[in-house]
């Protein structure tokens, strides 16, 4: 009995744009065996002539053409927008592929302005959507076969949670990327200890630890001091950032001059920091970590 590779097998078919009888070539079955295999995993059948001109050539169809992006947004990391939002989309984004490729981000309705930001900075008129049955939430899906296949180049996948790994970013983009990272799965607790109240920086990110000790590996490498949390019962594996100096260090590498980032993860920030340290911060030139160090008697 033959057994296909069904991730090879929509991967061939959706991005490499072959054929479902060039498919069933490379397993000795036939085109109908193949065809029958993507109608229970849900990937919709195109015909053979649409998925030539659609997937090879890049033509649009008629409803496609209706939806526009900047489709070479993510074809390479050259400033600020790019890293941030690649890091927001490996932390809190999804590739489907059951259909068409597609990118979705959900995110809650009180944060619609950051997909707006979003939008705005791919150059996109993908409607944004709240559903009844879900209020509290507010998406947006952007269809295009290159966005999402220079998406795909970085090392995203669908169901990526256990399986991502750090991409190749330029080092001077790092900080955008992590920063992304952190607005997408972070969050600033607060937590007793000895008697206080005192803040946690931590990203959960995902469930690849492989990420996680790159993630470590980074900041470590700047001088931030962070260990890297068990899964518990109830949590996914992060990254923890504990000691006050090196969580000023982190702010300060993660948001000096920046133009990027979800206002809502600040807040705890202005209540540990007081609302004009953080914004002298936000106003301030990026500084080198080196020249932090320096400052803060590291």
């Amino acid at each position: 009995m033959t057994i296909i590779n069904i991730e090879r097998a929509k991967w061939d078919y959706l991005i490499r744009g072959k054929l479902l009888g060039e498919i069933g070539q490379e397993y000795g079955v036939s085109k109908q065996a193949v065809h029958q295999l993507f109608e229970r995993e849900g990937v919709c059948r195109r015909s053979n002539a649409k998925s030539r001109s659609y997937l090879l050539h890049g033509k649009k169809t008629r409803w496609q053409m209706k939806r526009h992006c900047k489709e070479e947004f993510f074809k390479e990391l050259n400033y600020e927008a790019q890293s941030y939002w690649l890091g927001f989309i490996f932390a809190d984004g999804c590739i489907s592929d059951t259909e068409c490729l597609a990118l979705d981000i959900c995110l809650k309705s009180a944060d619609t302005h950051h997909l707006l930001q979003f939008r705005r900075d791919i150059n996109s008129n993908a409607p944004i959507y709240s559903y009844p049955s879900q209020p509290n939430q507010a998406s947006i899906r952007i269809f295009n076969q290159r966005f999402v296949t220079n998406l795909l180049k970085w090392g995203l996948t669908p169901r990526k949670s256990h399986t991502i790994k750090w991409p190749p970013i330029p080092p001077s983009m790092t900080r955008h990327f992590i920063r992304g990272v952190m607005d997408g799965d972070g969050c600033m607790s607060w937590s007793p200890r000895y008697g206080r109240i005192y803040p946690i920086c931590e990203v959960a990110a995902s469930s690849s630890i492989s990420f996680l000790r790159s993630l470590a590996k980074e900041l470590q490498g700047r001088g931030i001091h962070c260990q890297i949390r068990s899964a518990g019962s109830n949590n996914p594996p992060g990254v923890r950032v504990y000691r006050n100096s090196d969580k000023i260090t982190y702010f300060r590498f993660l948001y000096s001059g920046a133009t990027r980032y979800l206002c809502r993860k600040l807040q705890p920030w202005k209540e540990c920091m007081g609302n004009d340290w953080v914004q002298r911060v936000l106003d301030s030139e990026p500084v080198e970590i080196q020249q932090l160090g320096l400052d803060l008697g590291l």
